[in-house]
């Protein structure tokens, strides 16, 4: 989904996400970006062989729910450059009245990683648990 340009909107869905696991795991921690505010976690994933160590990759997980819709998520698409060592960085914009769309964005043809832009309509509708792009996110973000 391509964010209609007429359509900006002020998202700020901190008192609903207080009353969910996100805010409760040791997993996040805080995250904001000028009027973005949300958590940020890093996993760190590892290749072994027998004589140890092959490989080592990050992914980055941000999950934002106060922002201006469509121009945060506008600038992040446009200026991210990624961070190194970093395979995969997920925003995941919670939206009020979006439908869920996820658009995946290579920086430098690949090779500094990948930027998925996930739009993610909150509180989760049911026909939303199964989507792959959040699937590990989505315990997180129902009631706890």
């Amino acid at each position: 989904m391509t964010p209609n340009k007429e359509e900006k909107i002020s998202i700020d869905f901190y008192h609903e996400v207080v009353k969910t696991k996100l805010l409760h795991s040791e997993q996040f921690v805080p995250w904001s970006n000028g009027n973005m505010e949300g958590v940020y976690r890093k996993l760190i994933f590892s290749r072994n062989s027998l004589l140890g160590e092959v490989s080592q990759y990050c992914s980055e997980d941000y999950v934002i729910w106060k922002h201006n819709y469509p121009d945060d998520y506008q600038n992040i698409c446009n200026k991210w450059k990624g961070n190194t060592m970093t395979f995969l960085t997920r925003f995941i914009f919670l939206h009020p009245s979006s439908p869920f769309s996820c658009k995946r964005k290579a920086i430098l043809l690949g090779f500094r990683g990948y930027v998925d832009l996930i739009i993610c309509p909150f509180p989760l509708p049911e026909q939303n648990l199964n989507q792959k792009e959040i699937r590990d996110m989505v315990p997180l973000l129902i009631e706890k």
